[in-house]
C-alpha cells in the first residue's frame, strides 16, 4: 500500500510585503533654486509609497492575496496609507500605528532639465525590526518579501522563511549602500 503524502498547509496569502510605507510627494520644480532662494513649484502629487509598499500594491492588483508588515506614525499621513492599503484590497493586521515616530515621507524633486533630488525621513519605518516578523502571519504565504530594509532584517526574513518552507525575495535599498564586500 502507498503511503500517503502529507497535506500541504494551506497558504490564505501569495505575498507579504514587509518594509518601508511612506506618503511621497512628487515635486516638478523649474530648476533647484539657489541658497536662501523661494520659488513656486509647478506641480505636486501626493501618494502612498515605499518600495514594499509599491511592491504590495502591485501584486495586490495583479491578483495576488498580499498582506504586509511595517510601521506608520499615528497621524493623518498614516491613515490615508492605510486607507489606500485597504482600498487595494492588502491584508494589515501586522501594520503597526506608533505614537512615537511619524509615517515616513519622501520628497523627490524633479526640474525641466531631469534631474532629481530625494528626501527621504524613515520615520515610523526605522522601528521595523525582528520582533514585529509574526511567524504564525509569515507561514499564511507563499513568499515574504522584504524591501528597503536593515541588513540584519533582511537576514530575518530569510531564516524564518526557511524554517517555514516559504520563498523570500528582497529588494535592496539605501540600506544596503553601506556594506563593504
Amino acid at each position: 500500500m502507498k503511503k500517503k503524502e502529507p497535506k500541504a498547509e494551506s497558504k490564505d496569502l501569495d505575498v507579504i510585503g514587509i518594509g518601508n510605507l511612506n506618503m511621497d510627494f512628487h515635486i516638478s520644480i523649474e530648476r533647484f533654486p539657489k541658497e536662501d532662494e523661494k520659488m513656486l513649484i509647478d506641480d505636486l502629487s501626493i501618494s502612498p509609497g515605499g518600495s514594499a509598499c509599491n511592491f504590495a500594491v502591485a501584486c495586490s492588483r495583479l491578483g495576488l492575496k498580499t498582506g504586509f508588515i511595517g510601521h506608520v506614525g499615528k497621524d493623518q499621513l498614516g491613515k490615508e496609507i492605510i486607507r489606500n492599503l485597504k482600498d487595494s484590497g492588502i491584508d494589515r493586521p501586522h501594520i503597526i500605528f506608533d505614537e512615537e515616530k511619524s509615517s515616513g515621507i519622501s520628497l523627490a524633486f524633479t526640474t525641466k532639465q531631469e534631474k532629481h533630488l530625494v528626501l527621504s525621513y524613515r520615520g515610523a519605518n526605522q522601528l521595523l525590526n525582528k520582533s514585529d516578523l509574526k511567524e504564525g502571519y509569515l507561514k499564511r504565504a507563499r513568499l515574504a518579501h522584504g524591501a528597503s530594509i536593515t541588513p540584519l532584517l533582511a537576514r530575518e526574513i530569510g531564516e524564518i522563511s526557511s524554517n517555514l518552507r516559504i520563498g523570500s525575495s528582497l529588494d535592496v535599498g539605501a540600506e544596503f549602500l553601506s556594506i563593504s564586500t
